[in-house]
């Protein structure tokens, strides 16, 4: 018996592979070819120099690996799909938002490792023949890397900006550049500084680096950050910084030597989660995290999809409500870029801007001015009663803004100002809608007058609430932490696949409708009944004896088969924001051309006069 070896049929694929594959290792892999270069130089050095070295490096790759890797690797496919499909500005997008997840991530995590880069060295190494010199040699080292940290995580971010263009040459031409640099500056630094100043220099070349790869993106107009990440790149660093002054303190606190393994293990681990709360609570309350603003399918099925229809039936306004928005704080950029995403979602779902009138509330000033007037009508006690204020302001509600407390005002002002008869809602806005005739019917009474008609509820039939694909039990949200528990109305059809696939459901076996006992399994049906637009006992009927995995795959297919087109609109028509702007600009003045005689009327009944 004879065993021959042979080499692997290079097809033209495979050497495509190789040829991309070998410049990607080197043009994101520079932190680890740095490891070996060090490592190199530093045996000129005493001996301990190369452990010094290898030590600190270990550590510092764990946040290296995990966030870099994981963005970098996520990103590629993304940017590259995008820009086959010519949605540059869709990539610009994602290359942001992807520097912005690895630099929340990276900041602290080199933070923390220079604060507490001692307790952090004893913890995992300082025992036997590695005492405390050692350790705190080591712990030097790991400071110098830990500097270049955000750098090389940011390397592999940016490096994907060239591959996904199937651009290598420019990440390995500038990977060797800077590996050079760092032979020359550790040849340099290793004299004053001995093992720290390889590691220094390994970090000063990492960062110039990430600046070469940033300029060529910036000059090729790939990178062009936009106001969120010009906003929160401060903001994150501000929260590092006050986490870093958090450790510090606790640090200092726990300098007594102890004595056992368990007790410094102990302590380090308080350390990192006190690290993790500061750094979180710090970011959260300077707005470096915040939900997004993207149209999901419990606005579609829940409204929009109804919306559509009426256009055919009746005399239609739909109003972007900004004023309504700022009664929570809101970025300026972010709102703006949401009023158009909401009115491209509006228009890739089927409403026609000649059929019907699309506005932003804030054009319109009517509205601000009715309110105030409504205001007047209203007791206190009518506003006590609404729960969605008690549910916003929850037990702070000492410090609610009034415009969060009087915003169900405003929404009458919306629907009165236009003599509304019938208004499409949820089940969570009918107590608003209630209040809104009560006021109208308490302006009447006030000039013995039926000038504001009562408007009627139009609440529409299955799915008119969705709920989470994470719980059954809570509504559908933006602000919901994960993004598998909505399918936003942008998702591509992978996205949607995956994100149904992974939907909640329960271990018992067949389709039952029971939102009591059931409730994830209840609202796929619900999902399902409303996208097919048929009752939800025909659904059952039509899946008897199908289980719940083969009913996501059809439910999957059918949510890509309705939403993959409004998906590909609005990505169209977010391309043309000029657009946008006329549709709202010619929807509010057709939208003043209503709003305007109707005020004026309040205004003589009210004996106010007119200029």
């Amino acid at each position: 018996m004879s065993l021959r070896l042979r080499w692997p049929r290079l097809t033209p694929g495979v050497k495509r592979l190789l040829i991309l594959a070998a410049p990607a290792a080197l043009g994101a892999g520079v932190a680890q070819i740095n490891l070996v270069v060090d490592i190199i130089i530093a045996s000129l050095l005493p001996p301990g120099s190369v452990s010094f070295l290898y030590y600190a490096d270990r550590v510092n790759q764990l946040p290296l690996g995990v966030v870099g890797v994981a963005v970098g690797t996520a990103l590629l496919p993304l940017l590259s799909r995008q820009l086959r499909a010519g949605e540059v500005e869709e990539a610009v997008g994602s290359l942001n938002r992807a520097i912005e997840m690895a630099l929340l991530l990276a900041v602290p995590a080199a933070v923390a490792l220079i604060v507490i880069a001692g307790p952090v060295i004893a913890v995992l190494f300082e025992r036997g023949a590695f005492g405390v010199d050692e350790s705190s040699a080591t712990a030097g080292a790991l400071v110098a890397y830990a500097a270049g940290l955000p750098a090389f995580v940011l390397i592999k971010v940016l490096a994907p900006g060239y591959f996904a263009r199937q651009d290598t040459r420019t990440p390995v031409r500038i990977a060797i550049l800077c590996l050079t640099v760092n032979v020359v500056l550790n040849l340099a630094l290793m004299g004053p500084l001995a093992h720290v100043g390889i590691a220094l220099a390994t970090t000063l070349a990492g960062w110039l680096n990430v600046g070469l790869l940033a300029a060529g993106l910036a000059r090729r107009g790939f990178l062009k950050p936009d106001g969120r990440l010009k906003r929160r790149l401060p903001r994150m660093i501000a929260a590092a910084a006050g986490m870093a002054l958090l450790l510090w303190g606790i640090a200092l606190g726990l300098e007594t030597p102890l004595e056992t393994a368990g007790l410094r293990i102990a302590s380090l681990a308080a350390l990192v989660a006190a690290g993790l709360v500061g750094y979180g609570a710090l970011a959260a309350a300077m707005g470096a995290i915040s939900p997004t603003g993207n149209l999901h399918l419990g606005n579609y099925l829940g409204a929009i999809k109804n919306w559509v229809a009426m256009q055919r039936e009746y005399d239609c306004l739909y109003c972007i409500v900004d004023l309504h928005a700022i009664t929570m704080p809101q970025e300026p950029e972010e709102l703006t870029s949401n009023t158009r995403e909401v009115t491209a979602g509006l228009l890739a779902a089927g409403l026609d801007p000649k059929t019907c009138i699309i506005f932003n509330q804030s054009r319109v000033a009517a509205h601000a001015e009715l309110s105030w007037i409504l205001n007047c009508f209203t007791p206190l006690g009518w506003l006590n009663r609404m729960t969605q204020f008690k549910e916003k302001a929850g037990k702070k509600r000492d410090s609610a803004l009034l415009g969060l407390y009087a915003y169900p005002v405003l929404m009458a002002a919306d629907i009165l100002l236009y003599h509304a008869t019938a208004v499409p809602v949820g089940e969570d806005q009918k107590q608003h809608l209630e209040l809104s005739r009560d006021i109208a019917g308490a302006f009447n009474r006030a000039y013995d007058v039926e000038f504001f008609p009562l408007p009627e509820p139009m609440i529409f039939g299955a799915a008119t609430r969705v709920m989470s694909l994470r719980d059954g039990r809570s509504k559908m949200s933006k602000s919901d932490g994960s993004d598998y528990a909505r399918i936003n109305l942008t998702d591509d059809a992978d996205t949607l696949a995956l994100k149904i696939k992974r939907a909640k459901t329960d271990s018992e076996p067949g389709l039952a409708f029971d939102p009591e006992r059931r409730p994830e399994a209840a609202n796929l049906l619900s999902i399902y009944a409303a996208l097919a637009g048929e009752p939800v006992e025909r659904v059952i009927a039509e899946h008897t004896g199908t289980g719940f995995a083969a009913f996501k795959g059809k439910l999957a297919d059918l949510a890509i088969e309705t939403l993959g087109p409004i998906a590909q609109r609005m990505r169209e028509l977010q391309a043309d924001p000029a657009y946008i702007d006329g549709v709202l600009a010619d929807g509010a003045e057709r939208a003043r051309n209503i709003a305007d005689t109707n005020l004026a009327e309040v205004r003589r009944i009210m004996g106010l006069l007119d200029a």
